[in-house]
């Protein structure tokens, strides 16, 4: 849901359902038992998984640490991405977690609006790329990539304190796409300053 932080992602709630050894396909449902949601760090993704290891340390419920990551998610969302912006109604969740109904009734709770989703949501992306694709003039496109040479290096990014490390992808020594930076830092490093 946002591109600073991992914390605002389906992967970071797959993740803790695995950790949580909890089938993510009900980390939802298992979220709207909780009588009390357990508080969890929504800034950032290692402060988060911490917390929940010492949350579970100290014996909060299951179901109690699920919905504080859910809330944890949607807190995420509005501090990185909504930054104080005036949220107006209607409101239209779309994208993988919008299948996930611990995190929709977090958003719910925290905005005090209703929101809407499709059973269809997690396909939005998809269908704006196939939109935009049918837009652009048509290119020759090939799958004989076999003489190519592809490669995955990392480096560490010395940009801020967060010290990201920022996985590349080459296809025959040119970079073809990098993620792991933390901050907008790491993103121009990896592609301005890629040289080995």
């Amino acid at each position: 849901m946002n591109t600073l932080c991992a914390a605002g992602t389906g992967a970071f709630l797959s993740s803790q359902a695995e950790r949580l050894d909890v089938p993510v396909e009900e980390f939802g449902k298992i979220a709207l038992t909780s009588k009390s949601p357990t508080p969890i760090a929504a800034r950032c993704t290692v402060f988060a998984e911490s917390d929940l290891v010492h949350k579970a340390q100290m014996g909060c419920k299951k179901e109690d640490i699920i919905a504080g990551l859910c809330k944890s998610v949607a807190l995420n969302y509005l501090n990185n991405v909504g930054k104080g912006k005036k949220i107006m109604s209607p409101i239209i969740f779309q994208g993988g977690v919008s299948k996930n109904i611990g995190v929709v009734k977090a958003f719910e709770k925290i905005l005090n609006e209703k929101i809407i989703t499709d059973e269809n949501g997690h396909l939005m992306g998809a269908l704006g790329v196939a939109i935009l694709s049918k837009k652009e003039q048509e290119i020759n496109f090939s799958f004989d990539i076999i003489e190519d040479k592809f490669e995955t290096t990392s480096i560490n990014c010395q940009g801020c304190p967060n010290n990201c490390e920022i996985i590349c992808v080459k296809k025959n020594n040119q970079l073809l796409d990098s993620w792991g930076n933390r901050c907008e830092k790491g993103s121009n490093k990896s592609k301005s300053t890629i040289k080995e």
